[in-house]
């Protein structure tokens, strides 16, 4: 055991950082791919928001100020992966929509 009892938590924010970062390098490498990603309803996503707000809120509290701010890299990474998220479900939504039937005038007689 370590000296540090922080050292475990240290740890896992740097790994969780790093896996931020490569999933955010993933999705813009495939921007340009249309993809079968289907957006997830907004209440949902909102409560997540809501319940990482307050674990953030509650964490602060107990965190020291060097911790803290690895804390505040690894939520900026997850926010550049959401910002690399909507920017390709924007681009994959905001195509030209398909045309629909051509319509020709049929001869009465």
């Amino acid at each position: 055991m370590s000296d540090d009892p922080l050292a475990e938590l240290r740890e896992r924010v740097a790994a969780a950082q790093a896996a931020a970062e490569r999933l955010a390098e993933e999705t813009a490498a495939a921007r340009d791919e249309l993809g079968d990603d289907v957006p997830r309803a907004a209440g949902a996503a909102s409560g997540e928001i809501q319940a990482l707000a307050a674990v953030a809120h509650a964490v602060r509290a107990l965190l020291p100020e060097d911790l803290w701010e690895q804390v505040c890299d690894l939520v900026r990474g997850l926010l550049v992966l959401v910002r690399a998220l909507l920017d390709r479900w924007i681009d994959a939504f905001s195509g030209t929509p398909p045309s629909g039937p051509v319509a020709r005038d049929i001869p009465i007689g």
